[in-house]
């Protein structure tokens, strides 16, 4: 659905926007550009939880108590999560309502990739709330193509301390199909597809190679006077390597545990270093495309057009842990290089994972 003038606010309400992202389809892009434009003359108010990105309050307004439960163990019990619902609750709804008294016309844009996991229990709960406002929600989105979704989904598992990725299992160089497009259909039985905005992530076919861009013009929205700020498109393949093996072997005490921003940090310098992108070997990638087949039946009748085939050189890219914990005598020079730079010895690495682990953990430690 993409006709921008069935997207009328009813009944005298204001038109709301639901971003819900789609996993890996450039949503802080998004958010960073709205919210450095953030303002009615521009034809639009990003409504503002402290972050553009409004995912965590989303998760603790509508998630079923055990599913956010094990989002915030590290900092809330089960007799918390009434009072942190009940906060949420009351936070979104005061936003939105001083929303309606700035931008009455709209649009209001919401934007929380954590919708796109919600299951239909959790999105019936979040339509219900809008539908108790005076607001007439939509709801636009992403999806990627299943392999390059896969990919980019595992940097960002490694990279956030997320438990690895049950759909893709290295140690067992097995794949099983994925759920990642499901939210579109949740909110089809929701609110009806005519609410519905669900588009194929090809930055190829988006103007100017823009996301951005192609989501302002998806809402009717003038793009010309913006800049959108663009992000990245993932890290190198020895920066997830890397990030594995610290995980995987890392024998510290704050190798999966710590502050997050220091641990983000710490991944995103590792992501950095120089080598070939990260990918998949063409395996893995032709065995995700496979037990997918029906997301790409579906892409073509709900989302207008067939996924873009992705690219892959054959012959590399990570088939299995062994590729992950496997580092030449140049990946070591690069890590030592590294090491070196936070006045950290590197005189024990060896291509052993458990010495590279090692190196990386003393890396970790200097993080402060």
């Amino acid at each position: 659905m993409t006709d921008t003038e069935n997207f009328r606010p009813r009944d005298g309400r204001t038109r709301l926007v639901v971003h819900f992202g789609g996993h890996k389809t450039g949503s802080s892009a998004i958010q960073e550009t709205l919210h450095a434009a953030n303002d009615p003359k521009n034809g639009f108010l990003l409504l503002f939880a402290g972050h553009p990105n409004s995912s965590a309050m989303m998760q603790n307004a509508f998630l079923r108590p055990e599913k956010l439960l094990s989002i915030r163990a590290s900092e809330a019990t089960r007799a918390d999560l009434p009072a942190m619902r009940d906060g949420a609750r009351r936070h979104l709804r005061r936003i939105i309502l001083e929303g309606i008294e700035t931008c009455p016309r709209g649009p209001l844009i919401l934007s929380a990739e954590s919708i796109s996991s919600f299951v239909p229990e959790e999105a019936e709960a979040m339509v219900a709330f809008f539908q108790d406002l005076p607001v007439d929600p939509e709801f636009i989105g992403y999806i990627r193509e299943p392999a390059t979704y896969l990919r980019s989904s595992f940097q960002e598992i490694l990279k956030l301390r997320m438990p690895l990725n049950p759909v893709f299992d290295p140690t067992g160089c097995t794949v099983l199909p994925l759920e990642h497009h499901a939210i579109v259909g949740i909110l089809d039985r929701c609110v009806g597809p005519d609410r519905v905005q669900a588009h194929v992530y090809d930055r190829a076919g988006f103007p100017e190679g823009s996301v951005v861009r192609h989501f302002l013009s998806a809402l009717g929205i003038d793009s010309g006077a913006l800049s959108p700020l663009e992000s990245n498109e993932g890290m190198s393949q020895l920066g997830v390597k890397l990030i594995y093996t610290y995980r995987r072997l890392g024998a510290c005490p704050f190798a999966n545990r710590g502050p997050r921003r220091l641990e983000n940090g710490f991944s995103e310098d590792l992501g950095r270093l120089p080598d070939v992108p990260f990918d998949l070997h063409p395996e893995v990638l032709d065995q995700t495309r496979a037990v997918n087949r029906e997301i790409f039946d579906w892409a073509g009748r709900r989302l207008g057009r067939p996924f873009p085939e992705p690219k892959a050189k054959s012959g590399t890219g990570i088939r299995s842990e062994a590729d992950l914990l496997r580092f030449s005598a140049e990946d070591l020079a690069k890590v030592s290089a590294h090491a070196a730079g936070f006045g950290v010895s590197a005189a024990d690495l060896s291509p052993d994972p458990e010495a590279v682990a090692a190196v990386l953990c003393r890396i970790r430690q200097t993080c402060q």
